[in-house]
């Protein structure tokens, strides 16, 4: 149970910075940058909880965690990072490639 909690936070948490980085994408083509700002306090803040649920999921003995492993399916992870990595594609491609020249 605690397994899943956790999980299912992450995944709510995630979605919620996807919507912060769109927030902060949309400010700085505004020119808010006093609202991408408060946004990216906000993604620190949340990142900062992200991290801390770690301790919680570390209370898991090694068995009752292997036990739960196999039935993990990679479906979810694979959505939210194909969902970071639209949003980064959306992102000055140009800018890119010149900083790998």
């Amino acid at each position: 149970m605690l397994f899943i909690i956790i999980h299912q936070t992450y995944e709510l948490w995630f979605k919620q910075l996807l919507h912060e980085f769109e927030k902060i994408k949309r400010d700085f083509s505004a020119g808010d940058l006093f609202g991408a700002i408060h946004s990216f306090k906000r993604t620190r803040t949340i990142m900062k909880v992200l991290v801390a649920q770690v301790d919680i999921l570390e209370t898991m003995t090694p068995s009752s965690f292997s036990s739960f492993r196999d039935r993990l399916r990679d479906g979810v992870r694979i959505s939210i990072e194909c969902s970071f990595e639209r949003l980064n594609s959306c992102s000055d491609t140009n800018v890119h490639r010149r900083s790998l020249m």
